[in-house]
């Protein structure tokens, strides 16, 4: 994957985690930053890619980081679980995407290349939500 097309994908990810969580107007996404680093265990020189966020105008904090430049799955989900960590965390937990039938909020992963929200107490239930949520069950 290109390094354009990682970075697209990113923003995607990103753009469609805070559809779901309702597009709270306080947060906006300011881009994507690839940069490199040596890895102290073997000399390897190792890209990785940062979201940029703010939150009532001001750059968060955090930056959700993808490590590495192959965005299989398990490389994904991390990423979209620091996104909405950041969200819930920077807001107090007054941005977050609700949980049907419980009091908790769902929580994202990535399946074969696309977005799915799961539930955390009951890891049977995740296959079943999928984006578009939020739209079909208004809160």
């Amino acid at each position: 994957m290109s390094d354009e097309s990682l970075v697209a994908r990113l923003l995607d990810l990103a753009r469609e985690i805070l559809r779901e969580v309702g597009s709270p107007p306080q947060w906006r996404i300011i881009g994507a930053e690839q940069q490199h680093e040596i890895d102290p265990l073997n000399g390897d020189i190792v890209p990785f890619t940062m979201l940029l966020l703010s939150h009532d105008g001001e750059p968060v904090g955090t930056l959700p980081t993808l490590t590495g430049d192959v965005p299989d799955d398990l490389a994904l989900t991390a990423f979209v679980e620091q996104v909405y960590d950041t969200l819930v965390e920077d807001s107090w937990g007054e941005v977050n995407r609700p949980c049907p039938g419980h009091r908790h909020p769902s929580w994202p992963t990535v399946r074969e290349g696309e977005l799915f929200w799961h539930c955390p107490t009951d890891p049977h239930r995740w296959d079943t939500w999928k984006p578009g949520y939020r739209e079909n069950h208004p809160s």
